[in-house]
């Protein structure tokens, strides 16, 4: 019995001891695991640290002078540096100076925003450009502690083993902070390793908040002294950026605007946001302009921004624009568009629009055919077809200029500028033509004038290529036109025709399936109605 024991004894010792060893063996393993997880959240934390340092961080070249800069402020196109007094205190009227961002662009200086900051070793100085570029976000440089992670960046010097300079990211450790500074303002003591040339680049914390200007090495003065050179200590020191802040109230940063170059900042970079799809900007900056002085044009960019942002009160700033210029195109011709036409469209204010439109460009063949579209929808019946013949000879008045082109003279740049927009112009109208043709032709159909659709047919003649960059939809909308759907606007065509909708699916069809592929529909439709 006591054998047995024992035994179970031991058997139980065994087993606890196998599971401690297990739970141990486990619990190292998820050590390591989070360890692992931890080391790679920070190895992301620093590559996006090196990253907004990189975009911060500006190279300066001038006669004799190599450093480093950081872009601290902006004021619309023109960006302000910081960088060390020393990088740039030598910079004389007639030396060329130039400053490369990130993306390798290179920006004359505005060598009369050289200033220094009172009392310490910074500059500031500035130069434009209608690029975007991030600017340093300031940090707290006042309860920094021993021992916390910083970042320098900077752009030494080529040596004997880089040819370029190459911009360096290096961590290293706040060795001291003092709250009296230094001679030149020198006050954030740390162990990063620095060369020459990264005077002027950023200190920046673990949230990639700038903390400091980089600008000298601590020298061992024992040692240099022995030596007969100067001897770093592995020390470095940049000036806190609080004193930036301290004492920018007193820089004259940007020289004074009006308020008209302010206005037409803004109303240039809302113009440059929109056309690069950056509507939101382009908002913002037309909102700028416009709380300055009301125009036109700026309600007119606000209003189409906001349409592509589906924005409920995008029409309402293209009034807002006319009543302040009635005869506004941009905005006349903005507003119908956004409109459009269609059973459910807004028709009676769009042909209010053309009506404008027609006044200004009586000869628009392409507001002729638009307008003739929303009659359509607002069963106007005798104005459909006045602007498709009103649109039809249009063509006639420009013949005798677009067949005289290759006549024109192109012995000078302008000459030839001139009569490249003319062809351009020609090939419009004839492409119109071809279109309101097509679509009066149909109309003659289906009110009983076969004949005279045919004869309208026979006369067009399609030029490949160049009609294929048309949309051709202004012709006539198959979505809108089933035989079981009788809308108001099909009353007078059924007054006329009993059989209007069997020959209007059958042209639509014709239309929906030629047009798909931007072939000459004419041909179809001569072979279809036109063969006796």
């Amino acid at each position: 019995m006591k054998i047995l024991l024992k035994k179970n004894l031991l058997i139980y010792t065994l087993l606890f001891l196998s599971l401690g060893s297990y739970l141990n063996i486990k619990s190292a393993g998820e050590n390591i695991d989070n360890e692992n997880s931890n080391t790679n959240n920070v190895e992301n934390e620093y590559e996006k640290i090196a990253k907004i340092a990189e975009e911060i961080n500006v190279i300066i070249f001038a006669s004799g002078v190599t450093g480093t800069g950081v872009i601290v402020e902006n004021q619309s196109n023109d960006y302000v540096i910081i960088t060390s007094w020393h990088v740039v205190k030598g910079i004389e009227n007639g030396d060329e100076t130039l400053i490369r961002t990130f993306d390798g662009e290179l920006h004359s200086i505005n060598k009369k925003s050289i200033k220094k900051i009172k009392n310490v070793d910074l500059a500031i100085l500035r130069f434009e450009s209608k690029k975007e570029y991030k600017k340093a976000t300031i940090g707290d440089d006042k309860n920094l502690t021993v021992g916390e992670k910083v970042f320098v960046f900077g752009y030494p010097l080529p040596n004997s083993t880089i040819e370029n300079r190459i911009g360096r990211f290096i961590a290293g450790n706040i060795a001291s902070n003092k709250s009296t500074k230094n001679i030149d303002g020198f006050g954030i003591l740390y162990t990063n390793p620095t060369l020459p040339g990264m005077s002027g680049g950023s200190l920046l914390n673990k949230k990639g908040e700038l903390i400091g200007i980089h600008g000298l090495s601590e020298k061992d003065d024992d040692v240099s002294l022995s030596l007969g050179k100067s001897i770093s200590t592995g020390f470095n020191l940049a000036i806190p950026i609080s004193l930036f802040s301290e004492y920018k109230s007193e820089l004259e940063i940007f020289e004074k605007k009006t308020d008209d170059e302010i206005f037409n900042e803004y109303i240039i970079n809302a113009e440059n946001y929109y056309k690069k799809k950056n509507y939101t900007e382009a908002i913002e900056n037309a909102e700028k302009s416009l709380r300055i002085k009301e125009t036109s044009k700026g309600f007119y960019i606000l209003g189409k921004a906001k349409n592509q942002l589906s924005a409920p009160d995008g029409n309402y700033y293209f009034e807002k624009a006319l009543e302040l210029d009635n005869n506004y195109l941009p905005a006349l011709k903005s507003y119908v568009n956004s409109i459009g036409y269609g059973p459910y469209a807004d028709n009676d204010k769009a042909i209010f629009i053309y009506n404008k439109l027609i006044n200004l460009k009586p000869l628009d063949s392409k507001y002729l055919l638009s307008r003739s579209l929303n009659k359509f929808y607002s069963a106007d019946f005798e104005g459909h077809i006045n602007d498709l013949e009103r649109g039809i000879k249009v063509k006639a008045m420009f013949d005798s200029q677009c067949s005289n082109l290759g006549k024109l003279s192109s012995s000078t740049i302008e000459e030839r500028i001139y009569k490249t927009k003319k062809r351009i112009e020609c090939n419009t109208i004839d492409s119109y033509h071809y279109i309101i043709s097509v679509r009066y032709g149909a109309i003659k159909l289906l009110t009983n004038k076969k004949n005279e659709a045919c004869e309208i047919w026979n006369k067009l003649e399609f030029k490949d290529g160049y009609l294929r960059d048309f949309y051709f939809r202004e012709g006539l909308d198959r979505p809108y036109f089933q035989g079981e759907k009788i809308n108001y606007f099909h009353i007078p065509y059924l007054k006329i025709n009993s059989n209007f909708f069997e020959d209007y699916n059958k042209l639509a069809n014709i239309f929906f399936n030629f047009w798909k592929y931007r072939d000459d529909i004419s041909m179809r439709l001569k072979y279809e109605y036109c063969k006796n």
